[in-house]
């Protein structure tokens, strides 16, 4: 059962919103499980391949390991088109801030001030 950003709640974009944000400002992530994993895994099953029903998964923005998720800096951009002149930060920023744009629309669809 394939979850979308819709499914998902709001304190757990919240806090993924949040997780990347500063990810953005201290240039800094620890990879590891983000509170959407543990949202899908808690309504799909732990024992499941739970990662390929997370929104994050069917949108292309993370694959559970660091190389080949767009959301790590860690990310190795391998697609023949790929700007080979664009450094690994500043793609890492840039595909951040574009999922950031995503995150928030869907936060402000619901209702969410995102400025306080």
């Amino acid at each position: 059962m394939a979850l979308v950003l819709s499914d998902i709640s709001t304190s757990t974009l919240l806090s993924v919103r949040e997780k990347y944000a500063k990810a953005i400002v201290t240039r800094k992530l620890r990879w590891s499980y983000c509170d959407m994993c543990f949202e899908v895994m808690a309504r799909i099953g732990e024992d499941t391949n739970y990662c390929l029903d997370c929104p994050l998964w069917q949108s292309a923005w993370c694959r559970s390991i660091r190389y080949v998720s767009r959301l790590s800096p860690a990310y190795i951009d391998r697609s023949f088109n790929s700007n080979r002149m664009v450094s690994p930060m500043l793609r890492w920023e840039r595909d951040v801030t574009v999922f950031l744009k995503w995150i928030s629309e869907e936060l402000i669809r619901r209702g969410v001030d995102l400025i306080k």
